[in-house]
């Protein structure tokens, strides 16, 4: 049995390949983090994260409770997650 349809069928959108491809680089940019790449003597990269106030609040609180810092705190977390054996 068919459906009887009460609306026109909708026709598939169409985009500009080139305009959407560069929108898209232009917000990854944007969206990325900055670090500085590693440094020859310590091997460490600085990373800027935006956090919200909630959340940097919440950090600060557990921080403080832990005796630690945050980063400290983020080291940890990342350490955790990321280096698997």
């Amino acid at each position: 049995m068919k459906k009887n349809r009460d609306f026109p069928p909708m026709a598939k959108p169409h985009f500009d390949e080139e305009a959407v491809l560069a929108f898209a680089s232009a917000a990854s940019a944007e969206k990325m983090a900055p670090c500085s790449p590693p440094s020859e003597s310590g091997g460490q990269v600085q990373l800027i994260v935006p956090l919200s106030p909630k959340l940097y609040t919440a950090l600060q609180k557990e921080a403080t409770r832990k005796g630690r810092s945050a980063v400290d705190m983020i080291r940890k977390i990342l350490t955790k997650h990321l280096e698997k054996d």
